[in-house]
């Protein structure tokens, strides 16, 4: 049993040591050391024979190599390890060289911004502004609110002064009703014509015009303006025409002469000297009523009405005051508007 001379490992068949790879040293082989002691003599023999001619070439034989013996190798010393095999006996493959990677693109660094100052760090002194000029726009300001407030006083005071005036204390000079629901109001009145049982001569008023008490004054929509007729009409009715069917969910009135008038140094105060509407029943078509209570007050009072359609209204007065007293005072039933309207 042979070891190898590099690692002294079991030697097999092979002509490499199995376990480190370290070539064999052949082991002798009588037959071919008898082939090689042939070869020679015959070599010997014909060097010393006589030269002849041959009829024929012979074919040359060739000699194999003679293997040599490798370097002596100095066997691992009793009890040390054997180095690790080397395999796989052939060469190392060689590693494809690997692309490197991108190197990544450099993070731009973005400084803070410098906070804000504040107003008292700013350098006055080398700023555009000066330390005159806020005091100067601080008295600019004050000096526009002062003249606002003039500007708001006096409006307020005058609509306190003039209270004697015809058009300055006329209610509702505006003619335009106001709703008293949250809806949007429908006004139908002027589409109305009216009918009245009595309507008192035409007049002149304190500056000599002509003044009418139609009935188709309680549908323009202006206070100032009225239908009157002599007397007390407790119980009297007048009718309001409609073109076509009409749908009606309020009404209402202003039960006196809505007016001033200035004669001379004196104030004639028309509602306070007329007679003044106390109580109305209104009647709808189909037989439908709704009373109405009324106040001493000059402006529209208004009564809302489940909703009903109509071609014809009914005021019927019930009760009226007795007339007032001073300059003013005429034993006269007026009422200076009306309304019909939808909300």
């Amino acid at each position: 049993m042979k070891h190898c001379t590099q690692c002294g490992h079991v030697l097999g068949l092979g002509r490499f040591c199995n376990n480190c790879g370290a070539p064999v040293a052949p082991r002798p082989d009588p037959l071919l050391d008898d082939w090689q002691d042939s070869t020679a003599e015959r070599r010997s023999a014909s060097t010393s024979a006589p030269a002849t001619t041959p009829t024929t070439t012979p074919a040359t034989t060739a000699t194999p190599p003679r293997v040599t013996d490798p370097a002596p190798r100095v066997p691992p010393a009793a009890g040390e390890p054997p180095p690790p095999p080397r395999f796989p006996l052939f060469a190392d493959e060689v590693v494809a060289e690997e692309t490197p990677a991108p190197s990544p693109a450099p993070v731009e660094v973005v400084e803070p911004a410098a906070p804000l100052e504040s107003w008292d760090d700013v350098d006055w002194e080398d700023d555009e502004w000066d330390e005159d000029r806020r005091p100067r726009a601080l008295w600019i300001l004050g000096g526009v609110a002062v003249l606002a407030l003039l500007v708001l006083g006096a409006w307020f005071l005058g609509q306190q002064v003039g209270g004697d005036d015809e058009t300055a204390d006329d209610p509702s000079s505006s003619g335009a009703p106001q709703s008293s629901g949250g809806g949007e109001r429908v006004d139908h009145t002027a589409e109305a014509s009216v009918e009245a049982p009595a309507t008192a001569p035409p007049g002149e008023d304190v500056d000599g015009n002509t003044t009418s008490y139609d009935a188709s004054n309680m549908l323009d929509g202006v206070p100032t303006t009225t239908w009157r007729a002599e007397g007390d009409l407790s119980g009297a009715k007048i009718v309001f025409t409609f073109p076509e069917k009409t749908r009606i969910t309020e009404v209402g009135l202003i039960n006196g002469y809505a007016k001033k008038a200035r004669d001379g140094g004196k104030v004639l105060d028309w509602y306070e000297g007329h007679r003044r509407i106390q109580q109305v029943t209104w009647i709808f078509t189909g037989g439908k009523t709704v009373r109405q209570d009324l106040s001493d007050d000059r402006e529209l009072q208004t009564i809302e009405v489940e909703p009903v359609e109509v071609t014809k209204v009914v005021l019927k007065i019930v009760a009226v005051s007795e007339p007032g007293d001073g300059a003013a005072r005429r034993d006269m039933t007026a009422i200076s508007d009306v309304l019909f309207a939808e909300d």
